[in-house]
């Protein structure tokens, strides 16, 4: 079995708490920050009744929902009704003016006129629905993501060789023998500067080892 294919199974056996707690994640991943799991207890795999299932701050003041849902029967019309309780401002206390995006992540089957019919219906209403199903999601875990795999479906990929730049310091700092390098610089705004200046102009930059200028915290 392919390893795709392998991701593909092991997602289809998760549980619904599960499921959100790995969308949450892979969405922070894809640099969706300020995520509020409205529709999970604060420290188990549990749901909890909510609309959303996440809220999503946007820097320009505007909020991104994302409903999650491993259903298989029926699922156009579970995801219908899930957007329109995004919509209906008694659930959630947000205009429809301030929603700019409905992210919906899945695990059944849409066909082509079902997916149609949900993104005119958001787009009617002003709104953007990104829609990720069973494929999307394996293949940016095993081609993005792959500690994922290992962290929520049990299912190794990742030979710790090609790491993204927060696992690679979370994983680097865990050892006894080695320094944090996440370290805050003190008193280098002008090194620090200076090195952004330069990879914006240039695609190489050289870090050289000299008589220490910055302290740490």
């Amino acid at each position: 079995m392919g390893v795709q294919n392998q991701i593909k199974s092991k997602l289809l056996e998760m549980e619904g708490g599960k499921f959100q707690r790995l969308c949450d994640d892979w969405l922070h991943r894809k640099r969706y920050e300020n995520i509020n799991p409205i529709g999970m207890m604060n420290t188990t795999d549990r749901v909890v009744k909510g609309t959303p299932d996440c809220l999503i701050m946007q820097k320009n003041g505007k909020y991104i929902f994302s409903e999650y849902t491993v259903q298989q029967d029926r699922l156009a019309n579970k995801l219908k009704d899930d957007i329109e309780k995004c919509f209906d401002e008694n659930k959630t206390s947000i205009s429809l003016d301030d929603i700019s995006e409905i992210i919906i992540c899945y695990l059944g089957k849409l066909t082509t006129e079902e997916i149609n019919d949900l993104r005119t219906f958001c787009n009617e209403r002003g709104v953007m629905l990104t829609l990720n199903g069973l494929d999307s999601i394996s293949l940016s875990i095993k081609n993005s993501y792959p500690v994922l795999s290992e962290e929520y479906l049990d299912l190794p990929l990742d030979t710790g060789q090609l790491l993204s730049v927060d696992d690679f310091i979370e994983r680097y700092g865990r050892s006894n023998f080695t320094t944090s390098i996440d370290n805050e610089l003190l008193f280098c705004d002008d090194l620090l500067s200076n090195a952004v200046s330069t990879l914006n102009s240039s695609n190489f930059l050289l870090v050289a080892d000299s008589t220490p200028k910055c302290t740490t915290r």
